[in-house]
């Protein structure tokens, strides 16, 4: 089980987190809530607009998949659950050419079984940068000699010019996408006769928790002379930049976690 340090941000945060428990469980009161939700094997819920769910009981089975929008915090409150194997709940970033943010997780759980969970709020992943050229220079024109004979059966020359290629001006290959940040977790949780391993997928019972940014793409690289020649000749124009290819210049950070153990069961 990994250490986690208690310093007074961790204290600070721990009362914002009970804080936010008791304020969406009073608003809960007041709507109509999904009180019992079973995902099937390998199948993918995705939690709605609120991005949040309270539930009585949480079904898994393996290969579940769970899953947050990562544009906004991600609540989840769930009184009993049973997870399955390699079972996960995500509000991880997508990727675009800059990787998006992890989502920001709370969650508060107690498990009455649990086989291996995964909680990913990791940022996305930045995509590879454009390739470019070096300058080509310009190839000249070109005298072909075809010996053949007229119509009366004499020998003849035909002189052919073929044009040359125009030179092209290079432009360097582009920086690879910066990855997104990762996301929060605020993790408390009960569990009914066992112990949590934490960050250990292959003991029983287990969580990982995965809140790292997203790598950084791969940069571009210089195209191949006949490969960009043939581009110019395509009919099709040149792409135009998009806006999410702009240039980036927040580094990403992982996001934090946060563990509180609940000392009872929910009633």
């Amino acid at each position: 089980m990994p250490r986690f340090k208690f310093s007074t941000s961790y204290r600070v945060a721990s009362i914002f987190c009970l804080l936010l428990f008791v304020l969406v469980s009073v608003t809960a009161l007041g709507q109509q809530q999904t009180r019992t939700l079973i995902i099937k094997k390998k199948e993918v819920y995705e939690v709605g607009p609120s991005n949040s769910l309270i539930l009585d009981t949480l079904f898994m089975e393996d290969k579940a998949v769970l899953k947050f929008s990562s544009k906004g915090q991600g609540i989840l409150i769930v009184k009993t659950a049973i997870i399955g194997d390699k079972c996960l709940i995500s509000s991880r970033g997508g990727s675009r050419f800059h990787g998006e943010e992890g989502g920001n997780l709370s969650i508060t759980i107690h498990f009455n079984s649990l086989e291996s969970l995964t909680i990913d709020a990791r940022g996305g992943d930045g995509r590879k940068g454009k390739d470019g050229i070096k300058d080509i220079p310009a190839t000249p024109d070109k005298i072909e000699k075809i010996t053949t004979t007229d119509h009366n059966g004499k020998p003849m020359v035909i002189v052919n010019r073929v044009p040359g290629l125009p030179a092209i001006d290079g432009t360097p290959p582009g920086k690879g996408g910066i990855g997104g940040s990762g996301g929060d977790i605020a993790f408390t949780y009960g569990a009914e006769g066992f112990i949590i391993n934490f960050n250990n997928s292959k003991s029983k019972n287990s969580v990982t928790l995965l809140n790292s940014a997203g790598s950084k793409g791969a940069d571009g690289r210089y195209a191949h002379v006949k490969q960009r020649r043939e581009q110019l000749k395509s009919s099709e124009p040149e792409p135009e930049p998009d806006e999410d290819a702009m240039p980036k210049t927040t580094e990403p950070t992982n996001g934090n976690i946060i563990l509180n153990q609940l000392q009872q069961a929910f009633k």
